[in-house]
């Protein structure tokens, strides 16, 4: 699995900018099928896993070449997870 790749990158290079997109991104995708199927608890903990790693990403190189890409998972994640709160 894809996520797990990532994560192992990861492990072995914490500031691995391109792993730790790839895992955020994978997470939220992941989050994207559980909602479909209407798996509400998987959904959040995935999505609140891909916005963990996306802020960190942030946080370690606020300079990163796919910036707005990012901001804007960011900012769809922290939407879903509002919406999903109600």
């Amino acid at each position: 699995m894809a996520a797990t790749q990532f994560e192992l990158a990861i492990s072995l290079n914490p500031y691995h900018t391109l792993a730790r997109w790839g895992l955020g991104s994978v997470l939220a995708l992941q989050g994207e099928s559980y909602e479909i199927k209407g798996d509400m608890q998987r959904t959040v903990a995935h999505y609140r896993s891909a916005l963990t790693e996306i802020n960190t990403l942030i946080a370690q190189d606020p300079s990163y070449e796919f910036r707005t890409e990012v901001l804007n998972t960011r900012a769809g994640l922290t939407a879903a997870l509002r919406r999903l709160d109600k």
